[in-house]
């Protein structure tokens, strides 16, 4: 235990401010943690709290997590001049697509090597410095477009695959929602059910038991599959590929897709909450079995704490929670609107690497959405939830822009239009009642009251 007025350690070696640590010993080690105890693993500006007191590092420091500023800077020049010197094609195309390849390449090496780390560092800072990097790039692109003619960006779609620009078919299924069929014309009774068991099933299923390892939090996760199914319901009108049977909005996607991902990713949190953490340098363990071991396990979390919302705490983390729900909300819907607006197809790999970005990127714009209201040292927002705001932002910016045959929300069915209203007139009642309070000089004088008698 750390002792009144003792100053918290710090190693030089791995950037690890940690109570418990033995000056005379290379072991960080927590010991028991008490609540008014704070343990923190920084790397760059922000800070992830751990509460795990199964936790151990012995701070040893391989060749790969040392800076390779000047090796990388040098092997960039040489490939920038080789490539400059030996490529030369006739073809436009070819050097249009080669030249934003390369920039690209550049400006992720740049980010690599430049960019202040995150809240996770496995299996290496560097993944998620890329990970950064890859957002604004892909933020870039979004503001392209934003500021083209909705014919004249879909055509430049055709940049990435000749195939794309052409409008797409509308599609439901809804069509018939019998789940038995004695006389159906292939033959299977039950082929309307089994027809919905694609591979789509399974992305729903993975996508949820990520956002559970992400929030951490089931009334979250809860609100926002009931919310996401009921505004399937209200914006049927705008696009067709929401219509679905009751069964498959409330069995299959409600209950199984995301109750079962969110069940399964929540078990899965409280494993890693409970697991013990022991990490070692891979030259320091004697047998091969155990680096093989050491090796598998920089590609699990180097530690695990659920995540504290409060919501209704104060103005803050109720705004922030709110916001973290925006986020997830406006992240799904804008995956249907962009592939339906921009003319992609759903089994694109474009609409593929844009999830698998989502589900890299959000899990760190969440924990440092969730460090920016319980570390009292954390006075801003983290770099990856501003660059997913934009992004979520522009997206939603380009949907409207290029939804020129999307009717508007007011032919909407005026049922929905009202259950909409009424929450988000509650959402404002308690946002100003909250507000209200913040600013009132009773509460603040009962806040001071509190405090000294704590004190």
């Amino acid at each position: 235990m750390r002792q009144p007025g003792k100053k918290r350690n710090k190693s030089s070696t791995n950037d690890i401010h940690i109570d418990g640590y033995n000056s005379d010993s290379s072991t960080f080690k927590l010991k028991e943690i008490s609540e008014h105890d704070r343990v923190f693993v920084t790397k760059g500006p922000y800070r992830y709290k751990i509460k795990n007191q199964n936790f151990t590092d012995d701070g040893t420091q391989s060749w790969l997590w040392r800076p390779h500023v000047v090796t990388l800077l040098t092997a960039t020049v040489g490939i920038l001049v080789y490539m400059a010197l030996r490529f030369d094609d006739d073809n436009s195309d070819i050097n249009a697509k080669r030249g934003v390849a390369v920039a690209c390449g550049v400006f992720l090496i740049q980010a690599a090597t430049q960019f202040n780390d995150g809240p996770f560092v496995r299996p290496h800072p560097v993944v998620w410095r890329l990970i950064l990097g890859a957002s604004v790039l892909y933020e870039m692109a979004l503001i392209f477009l934003l500021f083209q003619k909705p014919e004249d960006g879909r055509q430049a779609l055709q940049f990435l695959d000749p195939a794309l620009g052409k409008k797409l078919p509308e599609q439901t299924y809804a069509d018939d929602c019998r789940i038995y069929v004695e006389d159906h014309p292939s033959g299977d009774p039950y082929h309307n059910l089994f027809k919905k068991l694609d591979r789509f099933v399974v992305a729903h299923f993975v996508g949820w038991l990520v956002k559970a390892l992400a929030f951490r939090n089931i009334k979250i996760l809860l609100v926002c599959s009931l919310a996401f199914e009921l505004f399937e319901y209200m914006l049927e009108f705008q696009l067709p590929n929401f219509g679905e049977c009751w069964w498959d909005h409330w069995i299959l996607d409600f209950v199984i897709c995301n109750g079962g991902g969110i069940l399964v990713g929540l078990l899965l949190c409280r494993y890693l909450s409970m697991k013990e953490y022991r990490w070692r340098g891979i030259h320091t363990i004697p047998t091969a079995r155990g680096k093989i071991m050491r090796a598998i396990s920089q590609f699990s979390p180097y530690a695990w704490s659920n995540f504290y919302w409060g919501p209704y705490k104060d103005l803050k983390h109720w705004l922030v929670t709110l916001f973290a729900i925006w986020m997830m909300l406006c992240s799904d819907l804008n995956a249907f609107y962009l592939k339906t607006t921009l003319w992609i197809p759903a089994n694109h790999s474009l609409n593929v690497y844009r999830l698998l970005f989502a589900g890299s990127a959000a899990p760190v714009a969440v924990a440092e959405l969730n460090a920016y209201i319980n570390d009292p040292e954390c006075t801003k927002m983290g770099q990856q939830v501003s660059i997913v705001t934009l992004i979520l932002v522009t997206e939603a910016l380009i949907a409207y822009k290029y939804g020129e045959d999307i009717p508007p929300l007011a032919e909407a069915d005026p049922l929905w239009l009202c259950v909409a209203g009424i929450v988000s007139a509650i959402v404002i009642i308690i946002t100003i009642r909250y507000a209200i309070k913040e600013i009132s000089p009773i509460h603040r004088k009962t806040s001071e009251k509190k405090l000294k008698v704590i004190l």
